[in-house]
C-alpha cells in the first residue's frame, strides 16, 4: 500500500523545494538537508515525517543531492521501503541517479530488493538507464543472480541483451563468469546466443574459461556449433588450448583443472567430427586396410 501524504504536506514540500532553488541557503551541506537525508539513510520514518511538517520552509528540498545521492537513493539503497513509498507520495524524484551513474531502480536490482523492484516497476520509472558502465537494471541484476529480479523486469518488457560499454550482454558475461544458472536462464527467456565480444562469442569464451558446465550445456542443450571459428579464424578448441598453454608458461594453476576437462571435452567432439567426415569403409580389416582387392577404398 503506498504511503499516504496529505495535501498540505504536498503543498509545504512544493513551496520548499521551490523557495530552496533560489535560496542563498540551497548549499549541499545544508544543516536540515543533512538531516532529511540522515533520517532517510537511516530508515527513521517518524523523523522525516516530522522534517516534512515542521522543516523551515526556505530550506527543504527534497530531491537535493547529500553525499552523491538523492535522500530517495540513500532509502533505496538501505532497503527502507516505508520511506521510499512516502518520498514518492511527496512526489520525489525516483530516477536521479546517485554519482556513479546508478538510478534508484539499479540500486534496489543490485541490492536483491524485491519489494522496492516491484514498488518501482509500478511507479513506471525507466526500467532501461545504464550506469557510469553501461549496465542496465536487467544486467546487474544477472550479474548478481538476482534471477527473480531479472524475470520481474522481463515481465516489464526490458531489453534482455543491452551491451555495455566493455561490449558484453549478460549473456556473454554469464558465459564468461561460468555463471550456469544464468546462462539457463536466459536461454529459457530468448537470449541471443551468439553475440560476441570482441570477435569472440559467448562460447569461446566459456571455453576459454574452462567453464565445463556451460560448455557442456552449450553444446548438448542449445546446439552450439562446437566447430565454429571466432573473428580470428580460431576454433573453441584451439582458444581453450591456447589459454592452457599460456598459463602452463606462466605458473598460473587457477582453473588449469577446468580448462583441461574442456579441452578433452572438445576433442573429444572433434574426434567425432572427424570420424563423421573421414569413416572406415565396412570392409576394412583390424589394421584400417580393406581386404577386398577390389575394393575402389583401398
Amino acid at each position: 500500500m503506498a504511503a499516504v501524504v496529505s495535501p498540505e504536506d504536498q503543498e509545504r514540500v512544493r513551496l520548499r523545494a521551490a523557495a530552496a532553488f533560489t535560496s542563498p541557503l540551497c548549499v549541499q551541506r545544508d544543516e536540515l538537508a543533512l538531516k532529511f537525508y540522515t533520517a532517510c539513510f537511516d530508515g527513521n520514518i517518524e523523523e522525516v515525517k516530522r522534517i516534512v511538517i515542521d522543516g523551515p520552509v526556505d530550506q527543504l528540498d527534497i530531491n537535493r543531492v547529500i553525499h552523491g545521492g538523492t535522500a530517495f537513493a540513500a532509502a533505496v539503497q538501505n532497503s527502507h521501503l516505508d520511506v521510499v513509498k512516502y518520498l514518492a507520495a511527496l512526489g520525489a524524484d525516483m530516477e536521479i541517479p546517485i554519482h556513479d551513474g546508478a538510478t534508484p531502480i539499479f540500486i534496489a536490482c543490485y541490492r536483491g530488493n524485491m519489494e522496492i523492484v516491484r514498488f518501482l516497476c509500478s511507479q513506471m520509472v525507466n526500467l532501461e538507464k545504464p550506469n557510469a558502465n553501461g549496465n542496465t537494471p536487467f544486467a546487474i541484476a544477472t550479474q548478481h543472480r538476482r534471477l527473480d529480479i531479472a524475470e520481474v523486469l522481463l515481465q516489464h518488457g526490458v531489453n534482455i541483451a543491452p551491451v555495455n560499454k566493455k561490449g558484453s550482454t549478460p549473456f556473454f558475461f554469464a558465459c564468461q563468469e561460468g555463471n550456469i544458472d544464468v546462462v539457463k536462464f536466459l536461454v529459457r527467456n530468448g537470449a541471443d546466443t551468439s553475440i560476441g565480444k570482441n570477435g569472440i562469442s559467448p562460447f569461446h569464451m566459456s571455453c576459454y574459461r574452462g567453464h565445463l558446465d556451460v560448455v557442456t550445456y552449450l553444446v548438448v542443450e542449445v546446439d552450439v556449433d562446437p566447430h565454429a571459428v571466432d573473428g580470428s579464424g580460431r576454433t573453441p578448441l584451439e582458444v581453450a588450448r591456447r589459454e592452457l598453454f599460456l598459463r602452463e608458461i606462466l605458473d598460473i594453476p587457477r582453473r588449469r583443472a577446468g580448462k583441461e576437462e574442456v579441452i578433452r571435452f572438445l576433442e573429444q567432439l572433434d574426434a567425432d567430427k572427424q570420424r563423421e567426415v573421414d569413416p572406415l569403409p565396412l570392409c576394412a580389416g583390424p589394421n584400417g586396410s580393406c581386404s577386398d582387392a577390389g575394393c575402389v577404398v583401398s
